[in-house]
């Protein structure tokens, strides 16, 4: 009996100690561990000021106490969000106001109260992850499809670099944009508008993917416009106590607001002759115009639809304005979903997205490189006794490569996003029928085209590996230089 536990044991052990779980272990918990933006520092306070609002009685003077942080050094930035978002970050970070208030001092210099804050967006991170798959088994995906969809969803590098370098509060979004996509999958209007306004509410980006979804079904203007207006009318309703009892606190949220319309409306393009047009807003109006205009003529193919009509709406804000790049992540979902909805052609799908989303990534580095910059006080301190000084190697490779002597060649490496994004928008069209018909002649071909399990396992493993090293990219530069 006792040898049949042991051996039990040990094939537990083997189930759970698999090349795959090792790499999500790896890619979900090094950059958990590692860095520590800025952003993730004002996020957490944010959530904490809540608690030190409420029980010092000046909890609808929230954001001038926010201010008072910014100006003791305590947040970076000012407070950014809304009461929803707010009330969500202030739960999961009640110990942290506690351990504060027992010990003194600043509890967010201290390592472990970094990583718990930083932690609810991993929480947030698998709850998206079981949406996803409970949103791909209506889809009818067998359990071996939605297994991938797990892993490949969890370690994408806009995943990991969103929710777990950056710790933007976007999964937190996501979590909700999942919910309301599901309700209205479930034809269910009250759960979906109740999830759609928190998802607004939690991130106003939640919009741009629900507008072609809701007026793909919706062709009443007018009650397609009273969902859309909801979320906003419900934040009006939320902010005035705020703005009656403490004006000057709740305008410095203002500030956010027109640096988000300046990045909305910065990239322009020119017609008419000297006329410079924001592309954002050509972009959303052909998403609107599409998804208005469009009739699904078989109530069975409404999913994909919607599933098309949710990637589409984000990417005006992704390609067409000035963007982060952990942005992508809210069209992630939506990516994977449209990926794995047919077999054909599995593994070069595979393979492209893999492609396109590293290089993307790499371009994001120059582009970007304070994102993936370590800080001090995290585990490469312990590793390297960086002392508290952050390397900056990235921001010394992308002042090299930005030099006029090298004519922005770096900026090749967003060619292969935008090739593959033309080639999805195509390919994953829902009119579009899948090529599944092969011939004798071509059948070595579509064997490596479609790939085998094997294949597939193989690419999704080495998919990963590219995230881990790029997302945690300064800790391995430091190891190789």
């Amino acid at each position: 009996m006792a040898k049949q536990k042991a051996l039990s044991r040990k094939q537990q052990v083997q189930k759970y100690l698999t090349a795959e779980n090792v790499i999500l272990f790896l890619t979900m918990l090094l950059p958990l561990f590692s860095v520590y933006y800025d952003d993730a520092n004002s996020i957490i306070r944010q959530g904490m000021n809540v608690w030190e609002a409420l029980f010092s009685g000046r909890f609808f003077h929230y954001f001038s106490l926010c201010n008072e942080s910014v100006q003791q050094g305590l947040m970076v930035h000012q407070a950014n969000y809304g009461l929803v978002m707010n009330l969500i970050l202030a739960v999961w970070n009640l110990p942290l106001w506690i351990a504060e208030k027992a010990a003194g001092g600043n509890i967010l210099d201290h390592f472990a109260a970094r990583v718990w804050g930083k932690s609810e967006m991993l929480l947030c991170a698998w709850i998206c992850m079981g949406l996803l798959k409970r949103i791909a088994g209506k889809f009818g995906f067998d359990e071996k499809k939605k297994q991938l969809l797990g892993f490949l969803f969890l370690t994408s590098a806009w995943l990991v670099l969103g929710a777990l370098v950056v710790a933007q509060i976007d999964i937190i979004c996501m979590v909700f944009i999942l919910l309301a996509f599901e309700a209205f999958l479930d034809e269910n209007t009250r759960k979906f508008l109740l999830f759609f306004t928190l998802s607004v509410l939690t991130k106003e980006f939640a919009i741009f993917v629900f507008l072609p979804i809701i007026l793909l079904k919706e062709k009443n203007l007018i009650r397609a416009g009273v969902a859309m207006v909801l979320p906003f009318a419900v934040s009006v309703l939320l902010n005035l106590p705020f703005k009656w009892a403490d004006p000057a606190g709740a305008a410095l949220k203002k500030p956010r607001t027109w640096v988000m319309i300046d990045q909305l409306t910065r990239m322009r393009i020119t017609l008419f002759g000297e006329i410079r047009i924001p592309a954002f807003f050509i972009a959303l109006a052909a998403v609107v115009v599409v998804s208005y205009m469009t009739v699904v003529p078989d109530k069975k193919e409404l999913p994909k639809w919607m599933t098309y009509m949710g990637l589409i709406g984000m990417l005006p804000v992704f390609v067409c304005a000035y963007s982060y790049p952990y942005w992508g992540a809210l069209l992630l979902p939506f990516v994977l979903l449209l990926m794995l909805w047919e077999d054909d052609k599995r593994f070069l799908k595979l393979f492209l997205e893999t492609a396109a989303i590293l290089s993307l990534i790499v371009a994001d580095m120059i582009e970007f490189p304070w994102v993936f910059q370590m800080v001090g006080g995290m585990l490469p301190d312990f590793l390297f006794g960086l002392q508290g000084e952050a390397p900056g190697i990235t921001e010394q490779i992308s002042e090299f490569l930005k030099q006029d002597m090298y004519f922005n060649m770096w900026t090749l490496a967003y060619a292969p996003f935008v090739v593959w994004l033309i080639d999805s928008l195509i390919r994953f069209w829902p009119g579009r029928k899948a090529d599944t018909a092969k011939t004798a002649i071509k059948a070595s071909a579509n064997d490596w085209i479609d790939g085998t399990d094997r294949s597939i396992r193989i690419l999704a493993i080495l998919r990963a590996i590219g995230a881990f090293v790029l997302c945690d990219i300064e800790i391995f530069l430091i190891l190789i230089l």
